[in-house]
């Protein structure tokens, strides 16, 4: 198993009507609430509910495409910290030519596009730190946005942009670009 979700409060799970009786329809959403913890080998998410939404495969099954945690949003790996009141994460099918199976959700779909608002920071492991209203990132490029009041801070350095800003920053060529005068 590479993902684990344990929760507190219950678990809502919505099935597609099925003509056949016999296989009870395709899993389309699973909803866990109060204190939910997901935890893969590289990443944990704790969060007050997730709703996972699924859409069927070539082979019958389910397969996740949406994951939208919200409340206490808290993300952890080996490299950041996210804390937001929601993250939304869409997911697409692992080019397993490409992707070492380890960042992959069951081995055959990966993180594609992540967005987080509502009160968004991210601690990362050199300590600097950012806040931001929204923060969207396209996982597979490296590259994230930071909207709305931006403000990224170091031990020696401190960039406030103010309410309306846009930073983009692209982890793979270690550039950021501010739009407009600061």
């Amino acid at each position: 198993v590479k993902t684990t979700i344990t929760w507190q409060g219950g678990v809502d799970f919505a099935m597609s009507p099925s003509s056949d009786e016999s296989d009870g329809g395709v899993l389309e959403q699973v909803i866990c609430k109060d204190h939910v913890i997901m935890k893969t080998e590289e990443s944990t998410l704790t969060c007050d509910t997730v709703d996972i939404r699924f859409a069927p495969d070539g082979d019958g099954s389910s397969t996740p495409q949406l994951a939208i945690a919200t409340g206490n949003v808290k993300g952890i790996s080996d490299t950041q910290t996210l804390w937001a009141d929601k993250a939304e994460v869409t997911f697409i099918e692992a080019d397993n030519e490409v992707v070492d199976e380890s960042d992959t959700l069951g081995g055959t779909l990966q993180a594609d596009k992540m967005e987080a608002t509502g009160d968004v920071q991210v601690l990362l492991n050199d300590g600097g730190r950012a806040f931001c209203n929204t923060l969207r990132g396209d996982i597979m490029q490296s590259i994230a946005e930071l909207e709305g009041n931006v403000l990224i801070a170091y031990k020696r350095m401190l960039m406030d942009r103010g309410d309306d800003a846009l930073f983009k920053i692209n982890r793979t060529t270690g550039k950021g670009l501010w739009e407009g005068p600061g």
